[in-house]
């Protein structure tokens, strides 16, 4: 349950269909360098004046020995008007424009203006009629300040403006044209963290607010504050006094099945309203819903009235037909309720591939290279977090080198049972190293004793970057922007395979059990390994990063605005850039994944938002619908929930090959080393794990007729012709290695 409140009196906003505009002032003031002149405007010119209405400051030139030239609003006794800070002005500035609160009305209309600040020439000054200012009663600051995806705009507020706010009353920050990925924040005039109200807000209804604590008063009516942010249009900031208002107690429930629906089925979102008081209070309820492109889908608005200690539960059934995700907002009486997104038809969205020509040859060429690249394994224990059951080391391989050439070293934690025998292996891929102060997650010995472990850090990242090794990527996700060949994610998903190459490389290794799983850049590389790699069982990529790069653009601030940046630095186009970034979607590479999938996404996560993980799941076109799984947390932002380990474990399980296995030690022919495979036969079945890579296999029975044939890497399934005794030869690194099966 969340407290809420609704006016007593119900706010509407109208806009005029053509403005009114009235002349205040015409000449030529000229503003000195030196705040020694300034320019008065009677309270007679503000007789007609209105809340909400728009001043309109036009400005000829702008000084160049100035050294802030800057635009400011007093009362004619010099006194600050609240509302109206004051606003720097450059070559290019034209005009500057307040809107009109009712805490600048007063002083306007009883003692007049005076346009004061240094350096620049004004022409006119016009006012601009608004709406009589309806719907903004308790406004103490009007604007319309866009707050593009750069973080490079910011409004500043006057200490005047809090003159008379209270501790306990709601600070609200009233927004519009509200973004994917959006973030409101506000800061001191010093651009220190606001105290208590350090956080970025994740934007999605129509306003973010602050309960005004003393230690915040204080700030704010000494210094004034800053709101700055990304992705949303700032029309007004409030000041409310909850005692003014009636509160009711506002709920939306999870409907659905986890706030997703089938298409066959029809949405239906629900806001449970509770009445505290001993009157009845009427009730607007209003739901809005977006696509997750921030397109309008639709409004539905219902009036119901709660009874005196009342409660009264409004549905409204959601028109949509289209499968996607959907951003719905449900306020009552203009209270935000909740906004959340729900799902429609997921399974069902199209996020068509877009790989280039030369797709798979780019990537067969990059697993070339890392084949040639000697892995030079090196492993040095960590007692600390060795057990008696499993020793923990810190594990260093060499990988493919960058786009610079330069020879590479990634790392990992590694963990090995100590008892001899066989253990299914398990790859965890580490998500992006946002925060450097955070130590890598190392295993413990004792933690998952039946299992080999490797807990893989990608070039730069993790391990990688704490000392004493450095990351030399800067911004990893603009390393190498635009060349496919020097780009970031090229050589971190060839780490992501040579993590495969070690854990199969380990003798207590039942190469036919090799599970991954990762989360958010975790995820990627997860999917980056499966479909590189034909030696993974089965993984469980969640809130997975790197899915369609151009929805993802769409519906996340993050990375987008990065990709843009260098975009426009490159001087690239869409389609070049698109066209670079394809080559690394996950929903290109999911469609060469063969091996089982469970997955797991939070349906309010802006970070990979939920159609960039549905992007790869919805390309699994070599796996099966039964050997595939996806699920919703309704609640969940970027995380995921906290049985998330035992469901992709017991997943693993169920495609985990517990038959008895036949090894075959390790021989030696030719004068070189062939590392040893593992085979089993299951009826006239063959079946053959831990190849080498490019291995040539031979099968021919005892009278020396060749029955089968292949190259093959990593796995092998041959039929045998039927029972009986066959010999097979495998042959690779210039060595051949030749035993007898039964086919029974």
């Amino acid at each position: 349950m969340k407290q809420l409140y609704t006016f007593v009196a119900a706010l509407s906003v109208t806009l005029s269909a053509a403005a009114q505009i009235t002349n205040l002032w015409t000449g030529n003031f000229v503003c000195a360098d030196n705040w020694s002149t300034d320019l008065y405007i009677s309270a007679t010119e503000f007789e007609d004046a209105d809340v909400a209405d728009q001043l309109v400051f036009s400005i000829s030139a702008v000084s160049t020995s100035a050294d802030y030239p800057q635009l400011a609003l007093t009362d004619a006794s010099y006194n600050p008007l609240p509302g109206a800070g004051n606003a720097s002005l450059t070559a290019e500035t034209t005009s500057v424009s307040y809107y009109v609160t009712s805490a600048m009305l007063s002083p306007l209309q009883e003692s007049g203006l005076r346009v004061r600040g240094c350096g620049y020439t004004l022409t006119s000054v016009n006012l601009v009629k608004g709406n009589g200012g309806v719907g903004y009663e308790n406004s103490v600051w009007i604007g319309n300040t866009v707050f593009g995806n750069d973080w490079g705009t910011w409004e500043t507020i006057p200490a005047a403006t809090f003159a008379n706010a209270q501790a306990g009353y709601l600070l609200r920050m009233k927004i519009t044209d509200v973004q994917p990925g959006a973030q409101g924040h506000i800061q001191t005039a010093s651009w220190q963290n606001m105290p208590d109200a350090e956080e970025f807000v994740q934007l999605s209804g129509n306003y973010f607010q602050f309960e005004i604590t003393s230690a915040m008063l204080a700030e704010l009516q000494a210094n004034g504050m800053i709101v700055n942010g990304v992705g949303y249009t700032l029309t007004a900031i409030d000041i409310i006094d909850p005692a003014t208002i009636v509160p009711l107690t506002l709920s939306v429930p999870v409907t659905g099945d986890d706030w997703v629906w089938s298409k066959d089925e029809t949405p239906t979102v629900e806001v449970g309203i509770t009445n505290p008081t001993g009157g009845e209070v009427a009730a607007n309820a209003v739901v809005t819903v977006r696509t997750d492109k921030m397109e309008p889908v639709l409004e539905d608005t219902k009036s119901v009235t709660i009874a005196a200690n009342g409660s009264q539960t409004v549905a409204f059934d959601l028109a949509i037909d289209a499968p996607g995700f959907y951003q719905c907002t449900i306020s009552v009486n203009d209270e935000l309720a909740r906004s959340f997104n729900i799902g429609y038809a997921p399974t069902e969205i199209v996020s068509a591939p877009d790989a280039q020509a030369d797709f798979d040859a780019f990537w067969e060429d990059v697993l070339a290279g890392l084949a040639a690249v000697e892995p030079e394994y090196t492993l040095t224990e960590l007692p600390e977090h060795s057990s008696p059951e499993r020793k923990v080391y810190l594990v260093e391989m060499k990988s493919v080198a960058d786009g610079t050439g330069n020879d590479i070293t990634v790392r990992g934690y590694y963990a090995e049972p100590v008892a001899e025998g066989k253990y299914p292996a398990l790859i965890h891929y580490q998500g992006y190293d946002s925060d450097d102060t955070v130590e890598p997650w190392c295993m413990n010995g004792g933690d998952n004793p039946g299992w080999v472990e490797l807990t893989f850090s990608t070039r730069g990242q993790w391990i990688n970057n704490r000392p004493p090794y450095e990351n030399a990527y800067d911004y990893w996700f603009t390393y190498g922007f635009g060349d496919k060949d020097d780009y970031y994610y090229r050589g971190a998903y060839a780490d992501a395979v040579r993590a495969i190459d070690f854990i199969a490389s380990r003798s207590k290794t039942d190469a036919r059990n090799i599970f991954a799983e990762g989360s958010s850049q975790g995820g990627a590389l997860t999917i980056a390994a499966a479909a590189l790699d034909g030696r993974l069982a089965a993984i469980a990529p969640a809130i997975q990063f790197m899915g369609d790069f151009p929805d993802y653009f769409k519906v996340g601030n993050w990375p987008a605005s990065y990709a843009f940046d260098k975009q426009e630095e490159l001087g690239l186009s869409d389609e070049q850039m698109y066209a670079f970034l394809s080559y690394f979607d996950t929903k290109n590479l999911a469609g060469n994944i063969t091996c089982p999938v469970i997955s797991t996404i939070g349906l309010q996560d802006n970070v990979c938002p939920p159609h960039t993980n549905m992007a790869p799941y919805n390309n699994l076109t070599q796996v099966a619908d039964a050997d595939k799984q996806i699920s919703y947390n309704p609640e969940l932002m970027h995380s995921v929930p906290d049985t998330w380990w035992n469901t992709y474990m017991a997943f693993f399980d169920k495609y985990m090959d517990k038959s008895p296995v036949v090894g075959i030690d390790e021989v030696t022919a030719g004068g070189e080393t062939l590392p040893g495979c593992l085979y089993t036969v299951d009826g006239c079945v063959l079946r053959m794990s831990q190849l080498p890579q490019r291995a040539s296999i031979v099968v021919a029975n005892l009278q020396g007729a060749m029955v089968s044939a292949i190259e093959a890497t990593g796995e092998a399934v041959i039929e045998l012709p039927g029972v009986g005794v066959y010999v097979v030869s495998v042959s690779a690194g210039g060595g051949t290695h030749s035993f007898k099966v039964v086919a029974r």
